[in-house]
């Protein structure tokens, strides 16, 4: 929240503030005339040295001796005392608790003087007169008591209390600003959350009206896919796979003339989910028979050789320069049918390798025989995936139900369109379980979808069983092996740093 989205709140809710404004005044007014006023009332008292004391006396004119003094500051404390307060009571004939008075007389010794101010509080002005005389009377005996006739310095009221003519308490010229100023505050921030709830991304209408396009599959907020190096598989996820399988068919379903071949997966902001929606919906065409390179363009924080524990020394960024051949970078994946190019080497400028020639080139011959999906760092974050999705068929749009917002989406889809990129639809994630079967509800019951969440598995939900590279090795022969206008490939590897290219991952347990 900067300065300029307050102001911006200000002009356009002016009308909410100026009434919470009134309010406060008007609560503020209320609560100073129903409190009851507090009165306060000072007497004076003087500690006065007996002639011949010890310490020495002093003469009517003479100056106050250092007993005094010292008396004065060491019977502060009997002001505020309970015994003083009951001495009080009893003298005055009060109905009242000793330790009530005590908790209303507040005392202090004046400074360079033998004196001490005794100030009380009363509900009317008269009763504060009262007490306040009355206190320092019952401080006179009480110091008697205490010190005896031998102390040489006695307490005399010097001042009596005058009849206080206004409240000290509640003060209209403070209560009234102070409630001006706190229904102000109040006010914008309701103004603040009202705004900040405006521009808040609801539900899967709100996504498709502000991203102008639609929302092809929306994934429950699943353990399945918080995991980065786990596979949606087995009983109790069979919701999320079904979900990831409606998002391969309606990204199929997208363009019917042109289906895309190469598609970037990519969101407004990091933390969404896209490297796992990239990761799985790869999966998810693999395991319907499909052909499929997954592609880490992410050449800042690369996810995908951890999601699939590959080797990620040598990838994209090795095939690109021309240091190493397609054939010897890319590697198995856990399906039949899936091969991974992870990231490589991070360079110092991935924007300018993403938007070369030889990226350009790269996609096209990977796209003849097999889907393509590129994992691409946020849209807001880096130009990376915004053009990338130049290159590409088209984006697919990764949105968070938690955290998605009006004005993030509209940033996003017009990172998109400024470069001439397509933005083939959106996947909504993270979705609430509630939120997640209404959904699921309203498209059964047009008949747009399965009920995704009352499915149980069955034995059709199993991949089907390819021999392993046997399909994708032909497709991989078909890539021009760097040479002229292609890809170059500059420096061959030696015989063992080939094999360690093109060794077998490790396999996620399913």
């Amino acid at each position: 929240m900067t300065l300029e989205d307050v102001w911006r709140t200000i002009r356009t809710h002016w009308v909410l503030l100026v009434a919470f404004t009134l309010v406060g005044t008007a609560a503020a007014a209320g609560y100073w005339r129903w409190r009851e006023p507090v009165y306060t009332a000072t007497a004076v008292a003087y500690v006065v040295p007996q002639d011949g004391s010890a310490g020495g006396g002093r003469s009517s004119e003479g100056p106050p001796s250092a007993v005094a003094m010292a008396k004065a500051r060491s019977w502060v404390p009997l002001a505020t005392s309970v015994d003083t307060a009951r001495e009080t009571v009893r003298a005055l004939g009060l109905d009242l608790e000793p330790d009530q008075l005590a908790a209303r007389v507040s005392a202090e010794h004046v400074r360079d003087t033998p004196t001490i101010s005794v100030s009380v509080t009363g509900s009317t002005p008269r009763e504060a007169q009262r007490l306040a005389d009355g206190v320092v009377q019952a401080m006179r005996g009480q110091a008697r008591r205490l010190d005896g006739a031998s102390s040489g310095v006695d307490i005399e009221p010097i001042q009596n209390a005058h009849l206080p003519t206004h409240p000290t308490e509640p003060h209209p010229e403070w209560i009234l600003p102070i409630g001006a100023l706190l229904g102000l505050l109040l006010g914008l921030l309701v103004a603040l959350a009202r705004r900040r709830r405006a521009g808040r991304v609801r539900d899967q209408s709100d996504v498709e009206r502000h991203i102008g396009t639609s929302v092809l599959s929306v994934l429950p907020a699943s353990k399945d896919l918080e995991a980065r190096d786990r596979v949606p598989r087995g009983a109790g996820s069979h919701t999320t796979r079904d979900a990831l399988q409606q998002l391969r068919t309606n990204l199929t379903f997208v363009n019917v003339d042109h289906a895309p071949r190469t598609v970037v997966v990519t969101a407004a902001r990091a933390g969404e989910g896209s490297s796992t929606v990239a990761a799985n919906l790869a999966r998810t065409m693999a395991d319907a028979g499909q052909r499929v390179v997954l592609i880490d363009a992410d050449l800042r924080e690369p996810a995908v050789a951890d999601i699939f524990q590959l080797d990620a020394r040598v990838g994209l960024t090795q095939v690109l320069a021309g240091s190493v051949a397609l054939t010897d970078a890319v590697q198995e994946g856990d399906r039949a049918n899936l091969r991974v190019l992870t990231a490589g080497h991070l360079p110092p400028n991935p924007s300018g390798l993403l938007s070369s020639a030889r990226m350009h080139h790269l996609l096209l011959t990977l796209g003849r025989d097999a889907m393509v999906v590129l994992d691409s760092p946020p849209l807001l974050e880096h130009r990376d995936a915004a053009l990338l999705s130049a290159s590409a068929d088209g984006a697919l749009l990764v949105i968070s139900a938690a955290g998605a917002r009006e004005p993030t989406l509209s940033r996003a889809v017009a990172a998109i369109n400024r470069v001439g990129g397509q933005l083939l639809g959106a996947v909504l994630t993270q979705v609430s379980g509630k939120q997640f079967k209404r959904i699921v509800a309203a498209d059964t019951r047009f008949g747009y979808g399965t009920d995704l969440s009352r499915r149980e598995p069955d034995e059709s939900d199993e991949p089907p069983r390819h021999a392993r590279g046997a399909i994708f090795d032909e497709a991989a022969t078909d890539i021009p092996d760097q040479s002229g206008a292609e890809i170059e490939r500059r420096t061959a590897p030696g015989e063992g740093e080939r094999s360690a290219y093109r060794r077998r991952p490790k396999h996620v347990s399913s």
